[in-house]
């Protein structure tokens, strides 16, 4: 496991059961962004192998006396902007430079956890694209998103199943539970 990883990534949205199915996003305008990733079954199997990818959780909260989470727990989160309050200082007062933004619930969380879910690099990138224009970024460049997906698939291949992770600005590690 590789500990405390640069990293300046973003992430999308899925349930902690692992069930791939459609997500809706809505932006500050109030318009809806279905975003829908399907896997093909076949013979009851998914024809996608498992990818780790972070998503929010609840576990690990309390180990840091700032800790907090809004999020739906499984998720996918993105490793969001920090502003001027946080840029310094992960403990400021925003909560910007320790947190991974939910893509589905645009809520914060302290804590993301690995997990394996059956999607692929083109799922993952599809759903970053959705919920960057559901929350008002407008539709960000395909390859700018595929390099940040590609980065953030890379540490968190890195990291076991299960691993939970907590954010320090720009790094991403593994988290001491006490």
């Amino acid at each position: 496991m590789a500990a405390g990883m640069h990293v300046g990534a973003w992430i999308t949205c899925f349930p902690a059961d692992g069930r791939v199915r459609g997500l809706e996003n809505s932006n500050a305008r109030g318009r809806v962004i279905d975003i829908v990733v399907r896997t093909r079954n076949v013979g009851g199997r998914s024809q996608n192998p498992p990818m780790k990818i972070l998503t929010a959780t609840a576990a690990g909260q309390g180990a840091r006396d700032n800790d907090f989470d809004w999020t739906i727990e499984g998720e996918l989160v993105w490793i969001g902007l920090v502003c001027a309050t946080d840029r310094r200082n992960p403990d400021g007062g925003c909560g910007c430079g320790r947190s991974f933004s939910g893509l589905s619930s645009h809520r914060a969380t302290t804590t993301a956890q690995v997990r394996d879910l059956p999607l692929t690099r083109d799922d993952v990138t599809k759903a970053l694209a959705g919920y960057c224009e559901a929350a008002g970024y407008g539709v960000v460049e395909p390859i700018e998103l595929a390099e940040e997906v590609d980065e953030l698939l890379r540490v968190v291949s890195e990291w076991d199943v299960g691993t939970i992770v907590e954010r320090r600005l720009d790094r991403l590690q593994p988290r001491c539970l006490r």
